[in-house]
């Protein structure tokens, strides 16, 4: 099994950037789970790019513009999505009152790609931001959240909302633990491993062919 993790600092920092000796990331904890899951070799492979939203912006290269090299290029059974905290940051930065639909249509898009290409998606949706700092806090980076359900009801594709099971997350970890008390979305390591712990449960429901 291949999974490719395509997001933007919540799941990593930069494609093929080595991090393993600084930190450690939810999709590298999920290989963890699936390797003592299934009986076959997997790889799962982390696309995440810090502040790329699905748009090209500034020196960003934007995800519509990394998916045929750095997802479908793979040939992965799965892809795992989250996209749309910085699209939804540079809307409130800006104003601009047309980003969320320009948003479901570029998520839409890389959606429809992968599935033309044989390619399962799990999307996901943001968890809430837990920040009392008014300055830092990433307020805005589950606003699109409602976008996101929209583009997997159009393109029939499962889509999990991380907050519920965050929040009950709550009950086992303090809050420093699960995420920065700064801007409040940035993941903890404890963070990591909750979002971890819900997506591979999330893969045995929604794919459960894929561990026969």
């Amino acid at each position: 099994m291949k999974i490719v993790c395509f997001g933007d600092s919540i799941t990593g920092f930069r494609p093929d950037v080595p991090y393993l000796h600084q930190y450690i990331k939810w999709p590298d904890i999920l290989c963890s789970m699936l390797s003592v899951q299934l009986s076959y070799p997997v790889t799962v492979l982390n696309r995440g790019y810090a502040g790329d939203s699905t748009e090209a912006i500034g020196n960003l290269p934007g995800a519509l513009n990394r998916l045929e090299s750095e997802v479908i290029a793979e040939q992965p059974q799965v892809v795992v999505i989250l996209l749309g905290a910085n699209d939804a940051g540079a809307a409130a930065q800006s104003g601009d009152s047309t980003a969320e639909a320009r948003f479901e249509t570029n998520l839409g898009f890389i959606v429809s790609r992968l599935l033309e290409n044989d390619i399962k998606v799990l999307l996901l949706q943001y968890h809430q931001t837990r920040s009392a700092e008014a300055e830092t806090g990433w307020h805005h980076g589950n606003r699109f959240n409602d976008a996101i359900e929209r583009v997997a009801k159009a393109q029939g594709v499962p889509v999990v909302a991380m907050e519920p099971d965050f929040a009950h997350a709550l009950e086992r970890y303090r809050p420093e633990e699960l995420l920065d008390p700064v801007d409040g979305i940035h993941l903890r390591p404890a963070g990591e491993l909750v979002y971890a712990e819900i997506i591979f449960r999330a893969l045995k429901s929604k794919f459960p062919a894929l561990f026969s």
